[in-house]
């Protein structure tokens, strides 16, 4: 049973029965990171590399995730959105710190610096008290690997300084004494106690993180790179179905060297796994979102000289945003190319992990697991973009990211009927919005007819709002569209024929 929200609007899916304002962007990616630094528990809008690097560090060897967020902003999204929210760690994580010197190589008792985020990065921090421009000032100097990266100059006591740290990126002050001490002047004073304690961390730490991306971020496809297990798959599907988020989630399988029958049928598995999960654990309102897509035909990406998997979750979202640039949210192929081979240092495409036969990528893209694969003029390209959805409705890739789309936008429309009169004249109004929208997306390709009366209709005539129902506060609008499919198998026929 779907929950109305009251005063407000409700945009529903259905299927139809057989016939004789901005819209919020669907190729955001969103995705739990494991990084070196960096806040946590706060989802961070980043749009290029060096708002990852500037907020999170570099890509470091022990924190894979980091580079999948790199591919993903590198691999075609050109600009769109990537929402990443660190998880801090295992539950044993800790914030590096050190307590200022008094001058005599003992704690002064009177300001303690703590990294502004947990983790083994923050001992690579180091901290100097020098001299102000006075005998009553001080200034703080940051470093980390030896790089200075802040400077609070001229702070006239340890509570000034404390509240000068307030906002910083690197480190935070705690007042452990009087707030006019002067902190002794003293060098290198290296913060420690940081650990990560990943190898401790759980699905409880990023179902925590996860639960921070409320419906206000929008619309969007959900990874988790590396996390494989059916319990990882679950608590993804739920986090992108919850309270009308609607999003996508990109599943990955288990990676594997060499592909055979028993692989097929283990991922065939794990769809049935999640299917019936779709089933029996998450209201999905019969629109087949989210629906999972399982690569283990991993390109390799490389950035520092080093080849590494490109998971399929980051792959398929990065193909599925460089499609959104057109404006035209339906449009995600059954086969879109990824970058080129000569794509440049970031995510250049290698020879696949795993060959996979075009006889046996057909077969699993009819079982709805959906794998790239590398063509030498095309470079990666993602053949397959089936939902799990036993609904035949909402079996393909582009009619769900369409309905996506188009709910997001129907909804911005009808909130601006919310609190106003209901009358004959808005009701003819709020069909000519919803008429607006789907004629461009008629226009666009997105769905299908002659003419633009076979693609859709529109009505809130007596049928659809009974007076029992305008007495009731509620005005309604139905519209039914047929989708515009993408083509799975194209069949050219060559005929030889005899000399006449």
């Amino acid at each position: 049973m779907t929950t109305l929200v009251t005063p407000g609007a409700n945009v529903r899916w259905g299927n139809a029965p057989a016939q004789p304002a901005e819209s919020t962007a669907i190729d955001t990616t969103f995705l739990p990171i494991v990084a070196e630094r960096g806040p946590v528990d706060t989802p961070v809008a980043l749009v290029d590399i060096v708002g990852y690097r500037d907020t999170f560090g570099d890509r470091a060897v022990g924190f894979e995730m980091s580079y999948d967020v790199v591919e993903a902003l590198t691999r075609g999204t050109r600009g769109r959105r990537v929402v990443a929210i660190r998880v801090p760690g295992g539950p044993a994580h800790a914030t590096a710190e050190v307590t200022l010197d008094d001058g005599e190589g003992e704690p002064a008792a009177a300001v303690t610096i703590t990294a502004a985020w947990p983790g083994a990065a923050g001992n690579r921090l180091t901290v100097d008290v020098v001299a102000g421009s006075s005998a009553d000032l001080r200034t703080l100097v940051v470093t980390s690997d030896d790089v200075e990266v802040q400077r609070v100059i001229d702070f006239d006591g340890a509570g000034d300084l404390v509240d000068q740290l307030e906002s910083s990126t690197w480190v935070r002050g705690t007042l452990d004494g009087e707030a006019d001490a002067i902190p002794a002047v003293v060098a290198d004073q290296d913060l420690a106690g940081g650990d990560d304690d990943l190898d401790n961390l759980t699905l409880t730490e990023v179902e925590a993180a996860l639960e921070l991306l409320d419906e206000s971020w929008g619309r969007g496809q959900l990874i988790a790179p590396l996390w494989t297990s059916t319990a990882a798959h679950e608590l993804l599907l739920e986090q992108a179905a919850k309270d009308g988020r609607n999003r996508v989630a990109y599943l990955d399988a288990p990676l594997v060297t060499t592909f055979d029958d028993t692989v097929h049928t283990t991922w065939a598995g794990l769809r049935d796994a999640v299917s019936e999960h779709l089933v029996d654990g998450v209201d999905i309102s019969r629109l087949g979102l989210p629906f999972p897509v399982w690569h283990n035909l991993q390109p390799y990406g490389t950035g520092d000289g080093i080849p590494r998997r490109v998971p399929g979750s980051v792959f398929a979202a990065a193909v599925t945003a460089t499609a959104d640039q057109t404006n035209t949210p339906s449009t995600m192929p059954i086969a879109e190319r990824g970058y080129p081979a000569d794509a440049g240092t970031n995510g250049v495409f290698r020879e696949p992990v795993l060959t996979i036969t075009a006889q046996q990528r057909t077969a699993l893209t009819a079982d709805h697991i959906n794998v790239p694969a590398y063509d030498q003029q095309l470079g990666a390209r993602l053949y397959g973009f089936r939902s799990v959805s036993a609904d035949p409705m909402w079996r393909q890739g582009n009619w769900a990211r369409y309905g996506m789309s188009l709910q997001a936008r129907l909804d911005a429309r009808a909130e601006r009927f919310v609190g106003g009169h209901i009358t004959r004249d808005t009701l003819a109004e709020l069909k000519n919005n919803a008429a607006l929208e789907l004629t461009a997306d008629y226009e666009a390709g997105d769905i299908f007819g002659d003419t633009v009366d076979d693609a859709f209709t529109v009505d809130v005539g007596d049928t659809v709002n009974p007076a029992d129902e305008i007495a009731a506060g509620r005005m309604r609008g139905r519209a039914e569209v047929t989708m515009t499919p993408a083509g799975e198998t194209v069949i050219f026929d060559l005929l030889a024929r005899p000399i006449a």
